[in-house]
């Protein structure tokens, strides 16, 4: 398994960190839409039925990773558990040198904001005379606790088997991004100029390494099958539940209940340990088709980038 590092910048403000599924669609639209529309089919295929190794991470800050989930035994007063709540990455370089999560001195907080936007009524409804709509977008910015720096670096991890035949393909589209500047990873309102990010650089190819235990870097849809390998019992997991319009089954206009569909996802900084090392058994992913009724074959996307964590990293 070969890990890559695709890095990128910040573009005007955001609202939103891309998530994993959100990560993976950007990938095969890239595909698509450089005319390798049967490399990202096949892609998708061999990922949904379990053929394919192919695991990739959040949008995080470079040289961060998401605050590792540990007991609320192991938080030793209210204060220290307010302090850890308001963390919402630590330096990497700090967890790897084994320095305790509370203890760690630096670290990202996510500060709320707000930007102002002016809607052209008459434009956009293509009636004239109608006055402008003033209204704003809730925005948010990463800053670093000691001096407040706003953090525009990010990266995002993706790792898969060396022997894939579209590795090389996919890596080079990546590279060709990183050369030309492009933006490829676009989250919502980014005709607005929201969630844009320019690709910088695609660092060289790591090995992937085996571990006891795995910090879990995006949105893992974990595999309930009598095969699943994910030991609960000795995993620190943090559920991320919500209700997710490709999993509905359902179209505009027709009735159902609010909370007849949802989809829970383990998330990231959840704290992952084996039974047995299988990457095949640990997550999943659906295959959405036939819910949609689509001639196009999409999947909700739940293999997240496990980082490996060595018995030195305490948490």
């Amino acid at each position: 398994m070969l890990v890559y590092k695709i890095k990128v910048k910040q573009e005007g403000r955001i609202t939103q960190l891309l998530d994993s599924q959100k990560i993976f669609g950007a990938l095969m639209h890239l595909l698509t839409n450089q005319g390798y529309s049967s490399i990202a089919s096949e892609i998708v295929s061999e990922v949904e039925a379990g053929n394919m190794i192919f695991m990739i991470s959040n949008l995080m800050p470079e040289g961060y990773l998401p605050v590792p989930n540990i007991e609320i035994s192991e938080i030793k007063s209210k204060e220290e558990y307010k302090k850890l709540k308001a963390r919402a990455f630590v330096s990497e370089k700090e967890l790897l040198e084994g320095k305790i999560v509370t203890e760690i001195v630096d670290f990202l907080e996510i500060e709320p904001g707000q930007s102002s936007q002016n809607y052209i009524r008459s434009e956009g409804l293509g009636i004239p005379g109608l006055k402008n709509a003033l209204y704003s977008v809730p925005t948010i910015k990463l800053v670093r606790n000691k001096d407040k720096e706003q953090i525009k670096d990010f990266c995002f991890l993706l790792s898969i088997e060396e022997e894939n035949k579209h590795r090389m393909k996919l890596m080079e589209l990546l590279e060709r991004m990183a050369q030309d500047k492009t933006c490829f990873l676009l989250g919502q309102r980014a005709s607005q100029g929201f969630n844009t990010y320019r690709t910088v650089e695609v660092e060289k190819p790591k090995k992937w390494k085996q571990a006891d235990r795995y910090l879990n870097l995006g949105m893992l849809l974990p595999n309930t099958s009598k095969s699943a390998c994910l030991d609960y019992n000795e995993s620190h997991l943090k559920l991320f539940t919500s209700e997710r319009r490709p999993y509905y089954g359902r179209f505009p206009g027709e009735n159902f209940s609010k909370y007849e569909n949802f989809i829970s996802f383990i998330e990231a900084g959840s704290i992952i340990k084996l039974k047995e090392f299988n990457l095949t058994k640990i997550s999943k992913c659906i295959d959405t088709t036939n819910i949609l009724g689509s001639s196009f074959q999409t999947i909700i996307f739940g293999n997240s980038f496990l980082y490996p964590l060595s018995n030195e990293v305490k948490v």
